[in-house]
């Protein structure tokens, strides 16, 4: 018997994440079956990490114990074979048998991709969070700074967490950003236009009814849609967050980023992000950002 290592990515768009749940697909799930129809060989991978529904994974790790004779670096071509498209194996080499991918010592790194432009961008769609609000970039590195360190992430995780510590340890945060298409972005602003926009011509539906309303999004909610058609063009920019830690709680990359986000937007000062890990209660911080723009990019064991 030995013990096979796995590194593998995945577009975690179709699955309700990585762990085995009943009548639904999950990573786990559909590498246990892969296993099986390579070796026949009823076996449970072990992942590092336990990503959610619709997060994705440039190097996830998972273990398995196998009996079968395929050298420990060819599973990663004969496994591939009976995955989907949407997972494939990296890299697969053998490891000792007491290896345990989550009792070890780790540092992982998690990346949480924005698209801050006026309208949202289909490509990006399962893979970033759409932000159609101007962010303040230098006030969310600002903000991102009082996280650096050693802390109790307690307001910065799910309620459900079922951790028994809520400390962990940031080593970086860095936030890139770079401009998108440069034919689409920025914005020509015309200012006859502008002043066009108090006439008439702008008060007007379609009809001429003299209304807008009919042609406004359905949900109101995600766009501040006078706001940002009237007010706040402006030049569009993929923004990536980029988090490495020693592990991370239930949501608390996504938690982090909705966080920094409400920074960028203004409503919270940089400072109060500080505040925020010293009340130690989930109501002080920002929103959940949605799972699509997280991507787990890597995990070093430290043995």
């Amino acid at each position: 018997m030995k013990r096979i290592r796995l590194r593998v990515a995945y577009d975690g768009t179709n699955y309700s994440g990585w762990q085995i749940q009943p009548n639904a697909p999950t990573i786990e799930k559909k590498l246990d079956e892969a296993i099986y129809a390579l070796t026949g060989e009823n076996v449970h991978v072990t992942g590092a990490s336990r990503t959610d529904a619709g997060v994705h994974a440039l190097g996830n790790v998972a273990v398995f114990d196998t009996a079968s004779n395929i050298p420990a670096d060819k599973f990663t071509y004969a496994l591939n074979r009976y995955l989907p498209e949407d997972i494939i194996i990296q890299q697969s080499d053998e490891v000792e048998s007491d290896f345990h991918p989550r009792h070890c010592d780790t540092e992982k790194t998690y990346e949480y991709t924005l698209i801050n432009s006026q309208f949202p961008v289909p490509i990006y769609a399962d893979y970033a969070w759409h932000v159609p609000y101007r962010l303040d970039i230098e006030k969310m590195r600002k903000a991102a700074s009082y996280l650096i360190g050693p802390h109790d992430f307690k307001s910065f995780c799910s309620v459900n967490t079922q951790a028994k510590s809520t400390v962990r340890t940031i080593f970086a945060i860095d936030i890139l950003e770079e401009p998108l298409r440069a034919d689409f972005y920025p914005y020509e602003y015309d200012d006859e236009y502008d002043e066009a926009s108090s006439s008439d011509e702008l008060n007007q539906s379609d009809n001429g009814s003299g209304s807008n309303e009919d042609n406004l999004p359905d949900n109101l909610e995600d766009y501040d849609v006078y706001e940002l058609a009237y007010n706040h063009t402006f030049e569009g920019k993929k923004i990536v967050i980029r988090i490495n830690g020693d592990g991370f709680l239930y949501n608390m990359v996504r938690i982090i980023t909705g966080t920094l986000v409400d920074v960028g937007k203004g409503r919270f000062k940089p400072e109060t992000v500080a505040n925020m890990l010293r009340k130690t209660d989930r109501t002080y911080s920002g929103p959940t950002a949605p799972p699509q723009g997280l991507s787990l990019i890597n995990i070093d064991f430290m043995i």
